[in-house]
């Protein structure tokens, strides 16, 4: 049954993200660069004063729908460009192989995609933080499932999960944030509820939020910054 209503509600998503205007600022634009590893591409943004010779941790930022290029430049635009992340992070946005999306990665996949990044981009093995929204949502459970160790954040905005059991390293994460948009449609808000619910239940600190004026996807004008403060001013 949870299969079944997770489908309907990726099905509901796609429709939704391709009513979506879109549209990115040039300057936004310019901000990302697009680089190809083995199995996927993917967008970077370097932090301020990035030194080549330094390993950073990764915010890895896992977009919705189908995972496109132009929806992962829109997620990049009202999603992952945080003030935060500038500091300290390099922030990895995977464009999805045609055919693929990473929510149905299986575990050696993710294993390999992250083996990449930290081929590619001078990553740490640690400290890194997973953000997905829609079906990245769903996918960041999954990644933090398979390599609990590899993260200290999780934020899904919105997602949730089928699993029932959940790693112990979760209960040891700086911030582990589920959020959806009062917006949003009822059965999304739901399911995002029941699984910070559940998760909550296994003694991991969930933080659960309900974001006022916002749909299944948050708008340009909104601060998200007030979500990943509860990671980074702790």
């Amino acid at each position: 049954m949870k299969k079944t209503i997770l489908l309907g509600l990726l099905a509901v998503s796609t429709i939704a993200n391709a009513q979506l205007d879109m549209t990115v600022p040039e300057e936004v634009l310019a901000e990302m660069t697009k680089k190809e590893s083995e199995s996927f591409s993917y967008k970077v943004v370097y932090p301020e004063n990035y030194d080549a010779n330094k390993e950073y941790p990764v915010v890895l930022g896992l977009s919705g729908g189908g995972q496109t290029e132009d929806i992962v430049d829109y997620c990049y635009y009202v999603m992952y460009r945080s003030d935060y992340f500038k500091k300290d992070f390099i922030t990895v946005m995977p464009i999805a192989p045609e055919g693929k999306n990473f929510r149905t990665y299986s575990a050696t996949e993710i294993k390999a995609m992250t083996k990449e990044i930290r081929q590619n981009e001078n990553a740490t093995d640690e400290g890194w933080i997973v953000i997905g929204t829609s079906n990245g949502g769903v996918a960041s459970f999954n990644y933090a499932s398979v390599e609990p160790k590899l993260y200290d954040g999780l934020f899904a905005m919105p997602g949730g999960t089928p699993l029932v059991v959940f790693p112990e390293e979760w209960k040891k994460y700086k911030a582990f944030v589920i959020s959806t948009g009062l917006e949003d449609i009822p059965d999304w808000q739901s399911f995002t509820k029941e699984t910070a619910d559940n998760i909550k239940e296994t003694g991991v600190n969930v933080t659960y939020k309900q974001i006022t004026g916002q749909g299944h996807v948050f708008s340009p004008e909104y601060d998200v910054d007030q979500i990943y403060k509860l990671y980074f001013e702790r």
